[in-house]
């Protein structure tokens, strides 16, 4: 499963590609018709799992500078800035990957 999502695949078929661009969910899985999005505000828990990979992606860093450093509090809050701008593409992904993939395994009504 791990893999799949790493691998932007459906969470149905594990075959269909999610993505048809860099920022472009399709609306259909293209191998087996899987509808995406469920509901209006669907990827709202997408925003959820966005923040905390996020905070969690930057706490080992702010914990570096601040603890191994001892950098001072405006310069951590640069780095940490510009590593989520930095990680944010994959964030977006990867975050609406992972939401499908904890819908799906909810077994919610909708899915194959």
């Amino acid at each position: 499963m791990l893999w799949d999502i790493l691998r932007l695949r459906c969470p149905v078929c594990r075959v269909g590609t999610v993505f048809r661009g860099p920022y472009l969910m399709n609306a259909d899985c293209p191998s087996c018709g899987t509808h995406y999005e469920r509901e209006n505000g669907y990827f709202m828990g997408a925003m959820w799992v966005a923040y905390f990979m996020g905070v969690a992606s930057i706490v080992p860093t702010v914990a570096i500078l601040v603890l191994h450093y001892e950098a001072e509090m405006t310069s951590v809050i640069m780095i940490g800035a510009l590593q989520l701008i930095l990680l944010q593409p994959f964030i977006y992904l990867y975050s609406r990957m992972i939401w499908l993939y904890i819908d799906r395994a909810n077994g919610k009504k909708g899915w194959h």
